[in-house]
Order: structure tokens, then sequence, then C-alpha cells
């Protein structure tokens, strides 16, 4: 069976989704790296540093995916039961702004009458959903917030990983080849996932992909070097100097 186009390949949303969760890993584990090497760290520091960033990012977004959706299904299950209150209070006034809508739509008053009155004896509830609120469908069950941010757990670790098991596991003078090629690959695949899922061109999303991660090492290299240029000429502060 023949692949008729990218969107046969993967689901959009979801691609869409790993993709940016990738993005962080990668990004975020390369600029702590690149921090920590260009303010002169040693490997194990960086390597520790690494293994931090891959754990209490992935948990951080997580975290941060789960209250999104989870306040997203309030608000919607709060819509649902205001709706309903109006639809058991005044179903005759809910009717005439469920024909309203339509007329405002362009159908003349018979037609929007006959529209309202079909969609309100099939799932009146669900009509004003849609006209109302734009809800298509119902809220999901309780556990897609925990779903979603294991699927963020997921995407982040799936960028970040790789970088961090090459910073551990790779011998110290072919390291840092290593790790920009790690980088440039796991970019360049969150470009394809994202360009797959609907994402402008192949080119455009890859070269995004790739531009935004290397800027982000750049940056963060630059800030260290910033600082270990700073360490030199600021006079060290003994804490435990007795007064």
């Amino acid at each position: 069976m023949f692949i008729r186009s990218r969107r046969d390949i993967i689901d959009g949303s979801t691609g869409r989704r790993w993709a940016l969760d990738a993005n962080d890993g990668v990004m975020t584990t390369t600029g702590a790296i690149q921090g920590f090497m260009g303010a002169g760290a040693d490997m194990t520091t960086v390597s520790f540093a690494a293994a931090i960033v891959l754990i209490t990012g992935a948990l951080s977004l997580a975290a941060g995916t789960f209250a999104e959706l989870a306040q997203e299904r309030g608000h919607q299950r709060r819509a649902v039961e205001r709706q309903q209150v109006l639809l058991a209070r005044s179903p005759e006034e809910e009717f005439s702004d469920l024909e309203e809508h339509y007329s405002n739509l362009g159908l003349d008053a018979p037609l929007a009458k006959q529209v309202a009155t079909q969609l309100t004896q099939r799932n009146a509830l669900a009509a004003h959903l849609e006209t109302d609120l734009g809800l298509l469908d119902p809220p999901p069950p309780a556990w897609q917030p925990w779903w979603g941010g294991f699927l963020t757990v997921l995407g982040f670790i799936s960028g970040a990983l790789p970088l961090t098991v090459t910073v551990l596991l790779v011998s110290e003078d072919v390291r840092a080849v290593a790790s920009i090629s790690v980088v440039v690959i796991c970019l360049t695949m969150s470009g394809v996932v994202a360009w797959a899922s609907g994402s402008g061109t192949a080119g455009r999303a890859i070269a995004r992909s790739l531009l935004t991660g290397l800027f982000v090492a750049v940056v963060a290299f630059s800030a260290g070097l910033l600082l270990e240029a700073i360490d030199q000429f600021v006079p060290q502060i003994d804490v435990n100097r007795n007064n």
C-alpha cells in the first residue's frame, strides 16, 4: 500500500508535540553542557550537569504539560455543566440562540429553524457546545493529562538522552566531535518529524530546527566563557570566613 501523503506517515498533533518536546530536550541539554564547558568545568561536572538536566528538564516539562491539559479539561467540564443548566432553565431561549446562530451564517429563517430543530432533537447539548464554545468533542477523560505528561517525558528524554549518553560514555579525545554530530542528527530528526506532521516544507523545518539548536549552543558556550572570564577578575569570597 502506497503512502499517499506525509500525513499518512504520522499523526499531525502527536508528531508536532514530540518534535517540540524533543527539541526542548536537545537544546536544554546542549545549552547546559556547552555552558559548563565554556566556563571551564571538568568533564565530571559536565556529566553530572547533563544527567541532572535530563531528569529535572523532563519532569518540569511534564508538570507543565499536565497542568495545561488539566486546566483545559476543567474549563471544558465547567462549560458543559453551565450549558446543561442553561438548557434545563430556558430551553426556548437557547433554541432561539441556536436558530439565530445559523441565521447569522447566511441561512434563511425557515432553513435556520429547521437546522436548529434537527440539531436540538438529535443532541441539544452538543449543538450548543459547538456553536457557542467551539467544542466538537466531550471533555477528555481524567487520565488524559497524565498521559500527556508521560508523552512529554518520552519526547524530552528522546532528545536529551543521546547527547547525555555521548557525554558520559565517549572518550574525551572524540567527545566534542561526537557531541556535535549527535546534536545535528537529533535536531535533523526532529525537523523531519515536524515536516511529516505538516509543519511547512522539509528543508525549512530541518533548517529551523538546526539553526535554533545551534544558536542555543553558541549562546550558552559564549555565556560560559564570559562567566569564566569574569571569575578571573572577581575576588573569591570565602563564605566560611569568620567575622
